[in-house]
């Protein structure tokens, strides 16, 4: 069945003949391996029958392994399966071998110091790797690091920096010219001199010629050349003869010259190549399950790692592409179950109470009662049961997990069929209250288990239950994944790893994690900090990343405002076509700017524009009377069923045609007895005559929920009609700068201007100066740079982006317009770090607020710094660092775990294996010299 379950059964087994005369007998042995052999029979499952030694070794003690037996009936089975299979029986354990079977041979038992001196010469032929405070790794785009420091301590943690870097033979260009530069009296002669540096100094400007780590470092010499001679012209033009009004100008034509420098030519970038961005359907559960297997059950560490899976599957994990919280099983594919932090059971299954409705569930817990159980159905008790969510509420038995226990067989024959009629007044209910509601979580729901439909939850915790579905087909880690890859952040190696541990059973100390799971890896440590951090003097959240936004996310506001004198109307109506009042066609997308570009290379002011909001700079507002349109409303009415639901209209309004059109309504009261009916608004508009009202329905169960009308008002004036939207045209300057200190650098656009956030790492660009005008205004001096940024994308869509920057004589950005739509944003990631504990940015120790939330920071009962389980955040280390590090071999590293902790690495599977074979035999020694046969 499986490899754990002949585990746990073979434990049970050991435990009932221990109570009572320590012989394992025939009939129990039968039951297990009757078990194992149901199905496909797994190398897993034969070690587990015919090794035991390793687990059995870590559940009992010395002297009770010394009182257990095999009976000759029992040990002939195991000696049966180990000449089909040809696996040594009992290699651990011979202690169990009945006395006098002449046809095993006695193992031999070399002496101890030998297999000492053995096992320490294999360990010699790898290398100590000392641990996660020594470890660091250099990429293309960051310098990585492995711990934080905080309260004189140091805790296992990824810590990511953006990479800088160093000019390794700057050069003073102006001071080489002194006597030239001094000489400057106007700015003809100015730009001479620019225009000489330029040519002269080409190639360190280039950087030809420097040894370069990557193309990335090449490109970063580059700024920091080019970024010190604009530094060094700007604080040496005192020293010119310019007057002070060319002064002026002449930082201008310094600004000039930086965007000549770098416009115009490719750069193409060193960044990563692993594209999971950890969708809910395909997260970083999976590398932690291998590191849960290769735990001891029931340690601490087994238990933070077992509430870190807990927290993913109730977080960020679903089979489906939509949630409804109103049929959330159905939609996510898994079962809710309530398992407390610090359990080690599989969760004890939910169900939804008789009397709850679809927004204000209630939950219970239902078992079979223990007592006075009817004649036939005494084993029943205790097994759990679950309701389903039919009208009649049957019973079924519900899914407990593996186990060797006599229970969980009974329940695995039983999941769901539905319980009997003798034992339904034998049902005990456990109500789950608010607080308990913490300690939900999600179980993949196995074959045979109940389906229930119409069964809610509230998922994303926001304190009910949601109306509309929620639409998670885009929802994942993106905002990790594209700025890892832009950190060049790239695990290529799998890691076999081998923990040296005498209580972990050798089936499963040893684990190959691939180069896929490494970057799984990297995706649970950067989830991991989301939540922030909370510093240990306040117990408030403290900043600790270096992180910001370079532009405004477009967050998908789309608002069609009806002005009625004192109030105001708001439908939420996202534009799709737009005409003015001849009838010619209007770009709906581009009328929301400020700007409009014109023929000459300059731009103007938009005359549709009416202003921009205070709260959010791309949230744009326009005029739009007289206008003809066409609209998606979006708004929430009633179903067919009387529930709540997202609605969706596609509405259409002719100022030539003399109709009041339907623009959606809300609800405006609800019945929460049963959560169906209420009331509902309903907004009308004439675009001919420019006039509003509105429509009252109610919708009840006694007409079907079809809705009956109640109330009309009479017909209103629309003083105004404008249209709200955020723009697709923001942050041109923003947008420019970033690039400007960062050429050929890798960053993270967010490529789609519209509401979805798709993040990618750019891996190539190019910034194209296509005209330069400089016209005079008023008496000042301005010039109009029209740029073309280009880039592509690793794992998504190019871009192409032409926008207008309008600079002062002294080269500053005053005003912008873009012409094509803009990056949504680039997300900037100066300073990341996911670990336990760290330091905040005020030099205050700060601790992981999801990991103390969710169970997975200190240990069971723990409340202090001293308290704090680390197992999974080095076992993260270890794994991730041995795929980066260029300190583990090529191809695949072979890592060694000593059981005083130490890593060790070897340069090949030969030398690697022959350690994991002389730790064994040790160990083997050690068995048996404890339980001599």
């Amino acid at each position: 069945m499986s490899t754990r379950g002949v585990e746990t059964r073979f434990v049970n087994v050991v435990r009932d003949a221990l109570e009572n005369d320590g012989v394992v007998n025939e009939e129990a042995m039968k039951g297990l391996v009757d078990y194992a052999k149901r199905g496909y029979f797994t190398n897993g499952e034969k070690r587990a029958l015919m090794q035991p030694g390793g687990y059995l070794s870590a559940k009992f003690s010395e002297a009770e392994l010394a009182r257990l037996k095999l009976s000759p009936e029992a040990f002939e089975m195991l000696k049966a399966l180990g000449e089909e299979s040809g696996m040594d029986v009992l290699p651990r354990l011979a202690s169990l071998i009945p006395t006098g079977d002449t046809n095993i041979p006695t193992p031999d038992a070399p002496e101890a110091t030998a297999l000492r001196e053995a096992y320490a010469a294999a360990i010699a032929r790898g290398k100590d790797l000392g641990d996660f405070t020594d470890w660091s790794v250099k990429t293309g785009g960051s310098d990585v690091k492995f711990h934080t420091e905080a309260i004189g301590k140091k805790w296992p943690a990824l810590v990511l920096d953006t990479i800088k870097f160093t000019d390794p033979a700057p050069k003073a260009i102006v001071s080489e010219r002194q006597e030239a530069w001094k000489g400057i009296s106007n700015l003809g002669e100015f730009q001479a001199f620019i225009d000489a540096v330029v040519k002269e100094e080409d190639a360190f400007l280039k950087a030809e010629g420097v040894d370069a780590s990557n193309i990335n470092e090449t490109f970063g010499i580059r700024n920091e050349r080019r970024q010190a001679l604009v530094r060094e012209m700007l604080d040496g033009l005192r020293d010119t003869g310019l007057s002070v009004e060319d002064r002026t100008n002449a930082k201008g034509l310094i600004t000039g010259m930086s965007i000549k420098l770098v416009a115009n030519q490719d750069y193409d970038m060193k960044v990563g190549s692993h594209t999971n961005y950890w969708p809910y359907w395909n997260n970083y559960a999976e590398p932690l399950e291998k590191m849960l297997a290769q735990e001891v059950e029931g340690s601490d560490a087994y238990k933070q790692i077992k509430n870190r899976l807990e927290d993913i599957y109730r977080r960020k994990s679903s089979t489906g592409r939509s949630i409804n919280e109103r049929d959330f099983e159905k939609s996510s594919g898994y079962t809710v179950v309530y398992s407390p932090d610090f359990s080690t059971t599989p969760g004890h299954q939910v169900s939804m109470k008789a009397d709850s409705t679809a927004f204000d569930p209630k939950y219970e817990l239902l078992s079979i009662g223990k007592e006075e159980l009817p004649e036939g159905f005494e084993d029943y008790a205790g097994l759990h049961v679950i309701r389903d969510t039919d009208e009649e509420g049957t019973l079924y038995f519900a899914n407990m997990g593996e186990g060797s226990s006599d229970l969980v067989k009974k329940a695995s024959e039983l999941m769901g069929q539905k319980v009997p009629a003798e034992l339904l007044e034998k049902i005990t209910a456990q109500d789950l209250d608010k607080r308990d509601l913490e300690s939900l979580t999600l179980r993949k729901r196995e074959f045979s288990e109940l389906k229930r439909d119409d069964f809610s939850m509230d998922w994303d915790s926001n304190g009910q239950i949601n109306i509309a579905a929620i639409s998670i087909g885009w929802w994942g880690h993106c905002h990790n994944e594209a700025p890892l890859n832009a950190m060049d952040i790239d695990p290529q190696k799998a890691v076999t790893l081998y923990r040296s541990n005498g209580k972990i059973a050798d089936d499963k100390a040893m684990t190959t994690y691939t180069a896929e799971d490494a970057w799984d890896i990297t995706g649970a440590f950067t989830a991991d900090h989301e939540s922030g951090y909370a510093s240990a003097r306040t117990g408030r959240n403290t900043r600790v990343d270096d992180t910001s936004f370079v532009g405004i996310r477009n967050d998908g506001k789309n608002t069609l405002e009806l002005e009625l004198g004192g109030k105001t109307i708001r439908i939420d109506g996202e534009l799709t076509n737009l005409k003015d009042s001849e009838g010619k066609s209007v770009d709906y997308k581009k009328i929301f700017r400020e700007n409009r570009e014109t023929e000459d290379g300059t731009f103007e002011a938009n005359p549709a524009y009416v202003s921009t909001s205070s709260r959010e700079a791309d949230l744009i507002k326009v005029d739009v009377a007289e206008h003809a349109m066409n609209l998606t409303v979006t708004y929430y009415g009633f179903d067919s069923s009387g529930y709540p639901s997202q609605k969706k209209a596609y509405v259409s309004l002719d100022p030539a045609k003399d109709e009041f059109i339907s623009l959606g309504g809300e609800i405006t009261n609800r019945d929460r007895t049963t959560g169906k009916g209420g009331t509902f608004v309903e907004h009308f508009y004439n675009a001919k005559t420019q006039e509003y009202k509105s429509v009252t329905k109610e919708f009840k169960a006694d007409d079907d929920f079809a809705g009956t009308e109640k109330d009309t008002t009479e017909p209103v004036a629309v003083s105004g009609l404008k249209h709200e939207t955020e723009t697709l045209f923001d942050s041109p300057k923003e947008i420019y700068e970033y690039f400007m200190g960062r050429v050929g650098l890798p960053k993270t656009y967010d490529t789609t201007s519209a509401k979805a956030v798709w993040n990618y790492p750019v891996k190539s660009e190019r910034l194209d100066l296509v005209s330069e005008k400089t016209v005079d205004e008023d008496g000042e001096s301005f010039t109009y740079r029209t740029l073309r940024l280009t880039y592509d994308t690793m794992g998504g869509p190019s871009g192409d982006s032409r926008f207008i920057l309008k600079f002062d004589a002294s080269g500053k950005i005053v005003d912008s317009c873009a012409i094509d739509p803009m990056p949504d944003f680039a997300y900037r990631n100066d300073h990341w770090v996911s670990a336990p504990v760290t330091t905040d940015v005020y030099g205050a120790p700060a601790y992981n607020i999801q990991g103390l939330n969710e169970g997975y920071l200190v240990r069971e009962g723990g409340t202090s710094f001293d308290d704090v389980e680390t197992s999974m955040w080095k076992r993260m280390a270890t794994v991730l660092y041995a795929s980066l590090s260029n300190e583990t071999p090529e191809g695949h590293a072979y890592i060694f775990e000593t059981s005083e902790g130490k890593v060790i690495s070897f340069e090949n599977k030969a030398d690697f294996d022959a350690a994991v074979e002389a730790d064994r035999k040790v160990r083997e020694a050690d068995t048996n010299a404890a339980n001599p046969s």
